[in-house]
């Protein structure tokens, strides 16, 4: 089980038909930070999803449905030059993934999701060149 339905939603031994939508929002409730909350609505809506879901039929009715995770204001700060020339170093010289797709995504100045919505296709191996689509004609994966 992913660490943050164990650490935010022990159920313990409650049968999944019998958690409510109110037991799931008193536990989102418990939890201060935004950002998390949303995480955590996330994991416990996928799960359940997964648990309604054929061939499984674990619960007739996800009690998430109808969930929005909290809206959150757009930041302001951004990074100076020097504070993100840092972090490029620091993923240049990183060995996992993680750090990789950090270069990646300074490297292109975009975003998670286009990057992660990169089709091979649009990569030029010989050039080394990639070719977005026109905006109109794609829309990013959520």
């Amino acid at each position: 089980m992913p660490q943050s339905l164990e650490r935010h939603f022990p159920f313990k031994r409650q049968q999944l038909s019998d958690i409510t939508s109110d037991d799931i929002e008193r536990k989102l409730g418990q939890i201060k930070a935004p950002a998390e909350r949303n995480h955590a609505l996330v994991a416990v809506k996928t799960f359940l999803g997964w648990c309604q879901k054929p061939p499984r039929r674990y619960i007739a009715h996800n009690p998430c449905e109808g969930m929005a995770p909290t809206k959150r204001k757009s930041r302001k700060r951004v990074l100076d030059d020097l504070e993100l020339a840092a972090v490029y170093r620091t993923a240049i010289e990183g060995t996992d993934t993680f750090s990789s797709i950090v270069a990646l995504l300074i490297l292109n100045g975009q975003r998670r999701l286009e990057t992660a919505s990169l089709d091979r296709s649009w990569m030029d191996t010989v050039e080394c060149t990639i070719t977005l689509p026109d905006h109109e004609r794609h829309t990013y994966v959520n």
